[in-house]
């Protein structure tokens, strides 16, 4: 069982029978928890369903050993009550939504599954598994992701989209992974790291989805200049040329730039400018448009959660009652800012700020609780990036619109907390040696 995981009852000697079956099923609860770690990371894009495992092995390890979770609520109580209050706060604001509008339950089936943060995050902080696992697991699950990618496209799909059937989900789900693989990497690992992660790169090429690609040029930015193995000019100087030379290879390679649809972006912006909206891009921007319309006629409720396409964005732009343009009748906002403003009003957008902010704040701290050696490829720092690049990733798709998506966001970041939180803990330990409370 892993050093400070659940009880350590086997330095007690003999146990009578009911302390020995409590202390066999928490090794058990234990070992499952390390097991789905891994899965998490290696299955969430390689497989259909692919975050089920995690989910089956989280639920059964938790009804294992119910009591070592709540002897760990004390430990942690002050960031799992801000989390938590958050979620409170966000779900009256959709429950109002709902009620205001007269909705089905089913609308916020998606938004439901961020409570899954703080079982998560307590989840792992009492059974203290390596985040080692994590890396393993992102490791064989990049490299299944590419060849997948690799074999849609040769047998002629456009943009590989994994088992999903939106590339660019599929691509942000995957980024969120690469980022776990690059700043969970184990001491001496980089060169694996750097080589899965250039898979990686292959594979979001193939999905042909641009905000990914920038997104993983981002992530290895920070990568570069926040490791210890180079002086910072060095390392300054080595990213400043890493990004100027995928610049030009973006740029200049024909079939690498067709793949990221560099001269799409170029065209659809052009059509934009003289008033054609029908491309990828200019939908994009008139669809913000038809958002912050929506935000202005109704600033406190907006027009109702999941709304956006269902008739009440047509009802609540006067310009649209009697209209049957494409605009009147769309999907979600393609931004997650825009839609929850849209569908929830200011509550609705100042809630979506809240549940990114109170994770990265919890993390920040959480990193200042551990050695600087230690700090920049801590679990502290890989949530922090986790939700930088969750939230990037919603100013071009609706993130909590897909189920994917909506699942990859809570798992990883709840999983991420309570990895950050026993990690700051046990380094808090070895400094002041004696328990200071986490927060």
């Amino acid at each position: 069982m892993h050093k400070g995981s659940f009880d350590q009852a086997s330095s007690m000697g003999s146990l009578p029978p009911a302390s020995q079956d409590r202390f066999n099923r928490q090794r058990i609860a234990a070992s499952m928890c390390s097991l789905a770690l891994w899965c998490l990371t290696a299955f969430a894009t390689s497989l259909p369903k692919g975050l089920l495992p995690f989910a089956v092995l989280m639920l059964i390890s938790t009804l294992l050993a119910p009591e070592v979770l709540y002897r760990h609520i004390r430990d942690i109580r002050v960031p799992l009550l801000l989390i938590v209050s958050v979620l409170v706060m966000a779900s009256t604001v959709m429950l109002l939504s709902i009620r205001r509008f007269d909705l089905n339950l089913g609308a916020m089936e998606n938004h439901a599954r961020l409570l899954a943060i703080p079982w998560c995050m307590l989840w792992v902080y009492a059974s203290a598994p390596s985040k080692t696992r994590l890396w393993q697991g992102a490791m064989l699950g990049i490299a299944a992701t590419c060849a997948l990618t690799v074999w849609q496209t040769m047998t002629g799909t456009v943009r590989a989209s994994g088992w999903n059937k939106n590339a660019i989900v599929f691509a942000d789900t995957l980024l969120m992974v690469i980022v776990i693989a690059l700043f969970c990497t184990p001491r001496g690992r980089w060169p694996w790291t750097m080589a899965v992660t250039c898979l990686g790169a292959l594979a979001l090429v193939l999905t042909g989805t641009r905000s990914a690609w920038i997104g993983l040029l981002l992530v290895l930015c920070v990568f570069l200049l926040t490791g210890r193995w180079a002086t910072p000019g060095k390392r300054v100087a080595l990213t400043v040329l890493g990004l100027a030379l995928a610049v030009t290879a973006l740029t200049l390679i024909p079939g690498l730039n067709q793949r990221v649809r560099i001269v799409e972006l170029k065209q659809d912006i052009a059509r934009y400018e003289q008033g054609d909206i029908q491309s990828s891009s200019g939908l994009r921007l008139e669809r913000l448009h038809v958002a912050a319309q929506a935000v202005a006629a109704h600033p406190l409720t907006g027009v109702g959660l999941g709304q956006f396409d269902k008739g009440a964005m047509v009802r609540a732009l006067p310009e649209c009652q009697d209209s049957q343009e494409e605009r009147c009748g769309m999907g979600h906002a393609h931004n997650d800012l825009a839609e929850w403003a849209a569908t929830m009003g200011i509550p609705g957008a100042l809630a979506l700020i809240a549940i990114y902010l109170a994770p990265f704040l919890i993390f920040i701290r959480q990193m200042r609780r551990i050695p600087e050696t230690q700090r920049w490829r801590s679990a502290a720092m890989t949530g922090a990036m986790l939700v930088l690049v969750f939230a990037f990733c919603g100013m071009t798709q609706s993130m909590f619109a897909h189920q994917l998506t909506a699942v990859i966001y809570p798992a990883t970041v709840g999983v991420v907390l309570g990895l950050a939180l026993r990690e700051s803990a046990a380094s808090t330990v070895r400094i002041v040696r004696y328990p200071e409370r986490h927060w």
